[in-house]
């Protein structure tokens, strides 16, 4: 589902009629996630970034996952960042799955011209603590690609959130 939904994103990008440039072969870039270590109380939220450090290319769109433990911690939602964000909404409204605890196809992209390279913020994933414990939430799957459709050489890591009382 991953690449159907980025190519839908890249398919609605061209018929928006922004410009498609092409680069050097193999565009590569990090996707994380910031902080990558936090302690929340039980009961409370924890806020998450998605965050893309060495983008050797402009990010025209993106699409990822991420998945933590659904008995420490409830996925609550995922909304674009300013830092990347230009019409005040994600492509599509992502999944939260609550028994597996994954946020399913998070996916934007920006419209025209002027997408980022280098580091930046794309995203914040909101998780509620449920219970005590640790759990690691990790970008599962994950795409991005360039205005001419062509993807990005990336490494996905994780982020470690302690539930203490």
């Amino acid at each position: 589902m991953r690449g159907k939904t980025l190519a839908l994103a890249l398919g609605a990008l061209a018929l928006l009629g922004s410009p498609c440039g092409g680069g050097p072969a193999g565009p590569s870039a990090a996707v994380s996630l910031d902080p990558l270590f936090v302690t929340v109380q039980p009961g409370g939220f924890v806020d998450l970034a998605v965050l893309i450090t060495g983008a050797t290319q402009p990010v025209q769109a993106f699409e990822f996952t991420v998945e933590g433990d659904p008995g420490i911690l409830i996925p609550w939602q995922a909304l674009p960042h300013a830092q990347y964000d230009d019409d005040g909404k994600l492509f599509v409204a992502p999944q939260v799955d609550l028994g597996t605890g994954r946020i399913e196809r998070v996916v934007d992209l920006r419209h025209g011209a002027g997408a980022p390279t280098g580091s930046f913020r794309v995203a914040t994933l909101r998780f509620f603590a449920w219970e005590k414990g640790t759990t690691t939430v990790r970008v599962v799957g994950g795409g991005l690609a360039t205005a001419s459709g062509q993807p990005f050489d990336t490494t996905l890591f994780s982020a470690t959130v302690n539930v203490v009382p």
